[in-house]
């Protein structure tokens, strides 16, 4: 017996769409992102760290706790699109 399906079932998931509420930290005078490793900096969106405010927050927590300089502030996210 063969099942023929025409277009996709509709799944719903306890997940948000990734591209909702998320932050990068910016440098604001230089321009420059947190790399996405978590440390150093990265020119341009490509490589730059990206996440909820809540990981923002404990990514800077951590930095601070390790006496590294923090001058990174969280701005939203753009979605870098892709022709």
């Amino acid at each position: 017996m063969t099942q023929i399906t025409v277009g996709s079932p509709k799944v719903k998931t306890q997940y948000q769409d990734p591209g909702k509420n998320r932050v990068r930290f910016k440098i604001p005078r230089s321009k420059t992102y947190l790399h996405l490793s978590g440390v150093g900096e990265t020119h341009g969106i490509d490589y730059a760290w990206s996440g909820t405010r809540v990981q923002a927050q404990a990514i800077r927590n951590k930095a601070l706790s390790e006496g590294r300089e923090w001058p990174f502030i969280a701005v939203k996210a753009k979605q870098k699109v892709h022709p």
